[in-house]
């Protein structure tokens, strides 16, 4: 494949699982020449879902543009569309750094992410 053709970065969102739970997967390196794209994946995995995991595994550079977007869905739809982040070593520190732990968890895997979006969602239903 030639590497030229091969992009920094891809943002996929998934299709809502049956307890409304949405993935946006984002993968690569993610900064203000692409945020964008981050900002639209976001607002498209919040208006298919009630609660989104955003799935930062996969990201080996997470500039300060992609923080802020994280944030701002934060501020968009908490607490009442909850969001959980799957970290990777690409991220883990930054967003410990930047603490958004304390506002949406930050979880090591897609499975522990989801269900804590499903526990989310089952407190806002009680």
């Amino acid at each position: 494949m030639d590497p030229s053709t091969v992009p920094l970065h891809t943002v996929r969102v998934g299709d809502p699982d049956a307890d409304d739970v949405v993935v946006c997967e984002v993968r690569g390196e993610i900064d203000v020449s692409n945020v964008a794209e981050l900002h639209t994946g976001l607002a498209d995995a919040f208006a298919r879902g009630r609660a989104v995991v955003v799935d930062l595994s996969l990201v080996h550079f997470f500039a300060s543009a992609g923080i802020r977007a994280l944030f701002d869905a934060c501020a968009d739809h908490l607490p009442d569309r909850p969001m959980t982040v799957v970290t990777g070593p690409g991220v883990r520190t930054i967003l410990r750094i930047c603490g958004l732990s304390s506002v949406a968890p930050c979880l090591p895997d897609r499975e522990a992410a989801a269900r804590a979006c499903r526990d989310a969602l089952s407190a806002l239903r009680d």
